[in-house]
């Protein structure tokens, strides 16, 4: 396809700024998932014996919030909930 745009992982400083333009979606999705790859791999490979995915999950949902509070901070929207809900 000689007029596809080719696809590349943004800088995540690119964000605010895209933002600050009008841009009103940021794909981050494949970044959280992996998050949950990065949790799960390291949990097993660090303890074989384990077969249950729930103390993985656990470690995911923390490290998964602090992913999405980190993308907040980039994007301008942390600690505005106040303001939106006054909106």
């Amino acid at each position: 396809m000689e007029n596809s745009i080719p696809l590349r992982a943004r800088d995540e400083e690119e964000y605010l700024p895209a933002a600050k333009l009008g841009v009103t979606k940021v794909n981050i999705d494949t970044d959280g998932r992996l998050v949950w790859t990065r949790v799960h791999r390291e949990f097993f490979r660090d303890q074989p014996e384990q077969f249950d995915f729930r103390p993985p999950g656990k470690i995911f949902v923390e490290e998964y919030a602090n992913f999405i509070a980190h993308k907040n901070e980039k994007l301008g929207s942390a600690g505005k909930l106040d303001e939106i809900r006054t909106a």
